[in-house]
């Protein structure tokens, strides 16, 4: 049992926005203890490297998820120039903290819930292929996006007639998920540029058989600069308060 338990559920990239937080800040408190059970892996190298943020998606480290279209949809955080996940902002420098205990590629399938008070008791999860049950002392916290809608309506939580539909039992009606707004995303715009002097004679576009050279990675890698700290996809960003 832990004196705190606390669950991800999210891809190998970002390891959710908030879960690498709350497990850092939790984990400040010594005579707690903190189990972090994430569904993916760590990160690549590759997903340091911001002009190869396109390349990811709909790949194994995104699980290749798509969701509903939508009218509301960023490549992320960046820091020295190179892509930052929460997970190497706030939980990386952590890691080695005796009380916070990260068990990677675990993946809950259900919160156990006291049918009597409706209180979270504890998860199950699989880590490989094998079904494991933990249960916690104090408290269980859900930290992710769309699964964790998902896994609450695994669990018994979510609409009761979808439920009944799949033979889940209700253990409380509520309208799960009917809320969730995914981050907005723009495509299709194509528009000519004239390349400026000092882009000549490669041009100003982004073609990634082209940048992706040897001399550009070890600017990469030695002087953090050049092509591959582009941001092509994401050049403006902002958060609005509607």
């Amino acid at each position: 049992k832990c004196t705190s338990y606390f669950m991800s559920l999210t891809s190998a990239i970002n390891k959710s926005l908030s879960s690498a937080v709350v497990a850092n800040r939790l984990s400040e408190i010594e005579n707690w203890k903190i189990l972090l059970l994430e569904a993916g892996g760590d990160e690549t190298d590759i997903s340091d490297v911001p002009v190869l943020a396109a390349y990811l998606q709909l790949s194994g480290l995104d699980w290749s998820y798509k969701t509903e279209p939508s009218s509301t949809s960023c490549l992320g955080t960046v820091r020295n120039g190179a892509r930052c996940s929460t997970s190497k902002a706030f939980l990386q420098p952590v890691k080695t903290r005796p009380n916070l205990h990260i068990s990677l590629h675990s993946h809950v399938t259900k919160v156990l819930i006291d049918p009597k008070n409706r209180m979270a008791i504890g998860v199950e999860f699989v880590k490989n292929h094998q079904r494991h049950v933990i249960r916690a002392r104090k408290e269980v916290i859900l930290s992710g996006d769309r699964k964790t809608k998902l896994l609450l309506m695994l669990s018994g939580i979510g609409p009761a007639d979808h439920l009944q539909e799949l033979r889940i039992p209700v253990i409380q009606n509520l309208p799960v998920g009917y809320n969730l707004q995914d981050h907005i995303a723009m495509g299709g715009a194509t528009y000519l540029i004239e390349s400026p002097p000092e882009c000549l004679p490669l041009g100003a576009g982004i073609v990634l058989p082209r940048i992706f050279t040897i001399d550009s990675l070890m600017r990469f890698l030695r002087n953090h600069d050049g092509p591959l700290y582009g941001l092509p996809f994401c050049e403006g960003m902002a958060f609005v308060n509607t």
